[in-house]
């Protein structure tokens, strides 16, 4: 990295063949302190920091939003902050390790908290931005700093390996589709997938012509320069298996850069690596009160999600038919 200040970690972490928590301990007492992770106490401690941007990302797309850390909420297996700019869904397991990481950022010193898998992963990380209270930082390293900061953390290896699907033939088609036409909740679609055991792609393709229509790989940028066109508001989910994190609202700039296809808005940038989206399904889920909910949906070619993009809906200001429109002109 000495030789290339401005890779990121996560790049340079795989050409070395490591893991980035790996890469990122060999800096431990210098620029990295290791955080106590216990999860309840540590996820309503980052509310302290106050104004922060949040990131999540998996390796073809990267989601940053600003805001606090507030409407924290914490259930049996999962937990969620629901706040402007700062809208996560949790998986408190896959929160293994934290740091708190100072880094030189091209001429300014960048702060912030880092969390891992266990297999040496990130999952989330919140940077203190420009302006920020870095005093509150300061506070919530010297809070929560670990006790050892010599160890090595030895990694689990266990690499995301995706679910082997069963033969089209030994999945009741019909059933499956009759089940998907009487779900209530769009949040159900999960139960649904465990209930007939098919992996979310299989159900896509099976469900084709009826509830899915695929599209071209290009189909993010098409509707995120679409609905920068028409200010049409949407709903944005990025996610890895430890946390899932949301933008909902408009998209004002959108630019190609290199291989990544982005949003650079003051409060909201994403990043997509178009060269990883192996298809993108155009999909309808019956959805309670606020009708059909319409989403486009991409995935590599391990069939893991990389970005789900919806309208913005709300019970009283439903944006359904701009997007619909959107959705209707993608191919």
């Amino acid at each position: 990295m000495a030789n290339n200040p401005r890779a990121r970690i996560r790049d340079v972490a795989k050409v070395l063949g490591v893991t980035e928590l790996e890469l990122l301990e060999t800096d431990l007492g210098s620029g990295v302190t290791r955080l106590s992770c216990d999860f309840e106490p540590f996820l309503h401690g980052l509310k302290s920091l106050g104004r922060v941007m949040a990131l999540t990302r998996n390796d073809a797309c990267v989601i940053e939003t600003y805001g606090n850390f507030d409407g924290i909420k914490i259930f049996d297996h999962a937990a969620q902050v629901v706040s402007p700019g700062v809208d996560l869904r949790i998986f408190p397991t896959h929160w293994a390790h934290a740091y708190a990481v100072v880094r030189d950022g091209g001429g300014r010193v960048i702060h912030s908290i880092q969390i891992f898998d266990s297999d040496g992963s990130a999952t989330h990380k919140v940077y203190i931005p420009k302006g920020g209270d870095r005093a509150s930082w300061e506070k919530f390293l010297d809070s929560r700093k670990h006790d050892d900061q010599e160890t090595r953390t030895v990694v689990s290896n266990h690499e995301q390996v995706s679910a082997k699907e069963k033969p089209d033939g030994d999945i009741d088609e019909k059933a499956l589709l009759a089940d998907w036409a009487e779900l209530k909740d769009t949040h159900d679609f999960h139960f649904l997938l465990r209930k007939h055991q098919v992996t979310r792609t299989q159900a896509l393709r099976l469900a084709e012509g009826q509830f899915t229509r695929r599209v071209t790989s290009e189909a993010g940028r098409d509707a995120l320069i679409a609905a920068s066109e028409t200010k049409t508001p949407l709903m944005i989910f990025v996610g890895n298996p430890g946390t899932i994190q949301i933008h909902s609202g408009s998209v004002l700039k959108t630019a190609a850069y290199k291989q990544w296809y982005n949003v650079l808005d003051p409060d909201f940038n994403l990043h997509l690596k178009e060269s990883l989206v192996d298809s993108a399904w155009v999909v309808t889920k019956p959805g309670g009160e606020l009708g059909t909910a319409t989403s486009l949906e991409l995935y590599s070619a391990e069939g893991e999600s990389i970005v789900m993009i919806f309208g913005l809906r709300k019970q009283g200001a439903d944006y359904g038919p701009a997007w619909e429109g959107i959705v209707e002109n993608l191919r």
